[in-house]
């Protein structure tokens, strides 16, 4: 089987932030060139989304999925940092999402269906249209396997 030879890590793609800072973009700039008719209430609104458009790429950049042979691990975080470990045997079935805007760009989304009670649904958000499914997919037989686990539905 194709399992890779050390751990995989994957982090949303920077088309992936563009789409996420778009529409705060979009109303920064439309509220820039309002600027010249309410100077004060504009500009504090302008400032209050550079902070939001910061904070988003600021988060995004912080996510990281890593793809071991046993376990997903998923860490994000700007002021405090979470690590949160999902194992193999947990998944279920898979789910690969991707709007037009995705399809143009090559990034989807990734959400598996485990039987992990903190995480039902896990999604790998804004990743490069790859063949993770078919490589989470091996990596998930062959666990259950060593692991001696049957799905039972």
């Amino acid at each position: 089987m194709n399992q890779p030879k050390r751990n995989l890590t994957i982090r949303p793609t920077k088309r992936y932030m563009i789409i996420r800072v778009f529409p705060l973009l979009v109303f920064l700039f439309i509220s820039l060139a309002a600027a010249y008719l309410i100077e004060d209430l504009i500009l504090i609104a302008s400032g209050v989304l550079i902070i939001m458009i910061a904070w988003q790429i600021i988060y995004l950049a912080t996510v990281k999925y890593e793809i071991t042979r046993t376990q997903i691990i998923y860490s994000r975080g700007v002021l405090s940092y979470e690590t949160d470990y999902l194992e193999m045997y947990r998944v279920k079935d898979y789910i690969k999402k991707q709007t037009l805007i995705a399809r143009i760009l090559g990034i989807m989304n990734f959400t598996l269906i485990t039987s992990d009670k903190s995480h039902p649904e896990f999604s790998m958000i804004g990743i490069q249209d790859s063949n993770i499914p078919d490589t989470v997919r091996k990596l998930v037989e062959v666990s259950r396997k060593t692991n001696r686990v049957l799905q039972v539905d």
